[in-house]
Parts: structure tokens; C-alpha cells; sequence
């Protein structure tokens, strides 16, 4: 069994509307759906939310657009959430203090080990 990254860390089951997002932010949304596909489950609000998250415990600002289409960084990304919802990272972030340890973690890629 392989772990699962699960969306209710960073939002409610409300979800957003399509009107609720900004074009250019669907945009990245979607390259990180695309480049990630362990998050291709989930919804749109859930990787806005990480996302955001991600951008202000990592990199010190509101939104890290420059990360986008960059794998070796949204690969950080992912480490980051995976160490929020294993409890390795505090979820709330310490305003760009985090990217060393979400660096770690994505370099070690624990999600993918096989978990008897």
C-alpha cells in the first residue's frame, strides 16, 4: 500500500467554483495537478490552499509562481505536504524556514516506498 496524500489536510469538503479562482492561478493549479500526480485527486482549493501554504513556510511569500514549471521545486512542494500531514512539518509554516526540511523529504521520496 502506498501512502495516500489526502486534500482534508488543507480544506473542507465545500470545494471552490471555478468562478472562485483567478485565471492565471487555474493555470498553475493545473500545471501542479499535472506535474504531481499524486495530488491529481485532488480539487482545485485543496492545491491553491497547499500551494499557498507551501509558498509562505518555504519561500517567504504569498504565492511562488516562479516554482511552476520548475520539477526540481514542486517537488519540494510535495515533500512539504507530505511532512504537514505526517507531522514532520507544522502546518502554518515559519515564514520560508521550512524549505530545508520540505527539501529533505522530497529528496528521500518516502510516499513511494511500498507500506506492508
Amino acid at each position: 500500500m502506498t501512502f495516500v496524500f489526502d486534500e482534508l489536510v488543507w480544506v473542507t469538503k465545500a470545494g471552490a467554483k471555478p468562478e472562485d479562482i483567478h485565471p492565471d492561478d487555474q493555470a498553475d493549479i493545473d500545471w501542479l495537478r499535472s506535474a504531481l500526480p499524486e495530488l491529481a485527486h485532488w480539487g482545485d482549493l485543496a492545491i491553491m490552499g497547499a500551494f499557498g501554504a507551501y509558498s509562505e513556510a518555504c519561500q517567504a511569500i504569498s504565492w511562488t509562481d516562479w516554482a511552476i514549471g520548475r520539477p526540481e521545486l514542486s517537488g519540494h512542494f510535495l515533500g512539504y505536504v507530505y511532512g504537514v500531514q505526517t507531522g514532520a512539518i507544522a502546518k502554518g509554516g515559519n515564514c520560508g524556514l521550512d524549505d530545508a526540511e520540505a527539501e529533505r523529504i522530497a529528496a528521500q521520496r518516502p510516499w513511494a516506498e511500498e507500506k506492508p
